[in-house]
């Protein structure tokens, strides 16, 4: 992973600024690095009820309220395990 793919999680992802950190933004840049790299990959499984678990640790994704109803929200990493559930470039059905 780049600082620049770091960097980009921490703003889209985490909606974090490095002015939250007690640190300098450098520091703030490289703990994310290390933390990303230590994620497992994982991945959400559906069920017959249209509802998605993570396949790492058995959580459930959340649901948000929208004006018209609730939806289902497959986040980019497991609220509960933080596995990255992004698909990797090059994974296929044989590759897993």
């Amino acid at each position: 992973m780049t600082n620049n793919e770091a960097l980009e999680i921490l703003k889209t992802e985490w909606d974090i600024n490095a002015e939250i950190f007690d640190t300098n933004f450098h520091e703030a840049l490289a703990l994310a690095i290390k933390v990303l790299e230590a994620r497992p990959q994982g991945e959400w499984i559906g069920n017959a009820f249209d509802e998605h678990h993570c396949n790492k640790c058995g959580h459930y994704a959340l649901w948000e309220e929208e004006p018209d109803g609730y939806y289902e929200v497959q986040s980019n990493f497991c609220p509960n395990c933080g596995a990255d559930m992004r698909e990797k470039e090059g994974n296929d059905e044989n590759n897993r």
